[in-house]
């Protein structure tokens, strides 16, 4: 368990990195449809950087791959 406690800690001071970028304010929170009308139909897997952080914290992310996975998908 400490071993992926360590990691956690350590993938979120990447996360923090990302979402304090200058121009992360455009990833921090989901599309939605009066945004982007049709974005859920087309995009299969939507994902912003606070549902990354919250697969994270949740144990759905547990990773440094399916982490990657996520960041770049965005």
């Amino acid at each position: 368990m400490t071993t992926h406690k360590n990691w956690k800690k350590s993938i979120m001071l990447v996360w923090r990195m990302a979402a304090n970028h200058k121009y992360a304010n455009v990833f921090l929170h989901p599309v939605t449809n009066e945004i982007a009308p049709g974005y859920q139909g087309i995009v299969l897997r939507p994902l912003d950087l606070t549902t990354i952080k919250k697969n994270v914290e949740a144990g759905i992310t547990r990773t440094t791959p399916e982490f990657q996975r996520d960041m770049i998908s965005l």
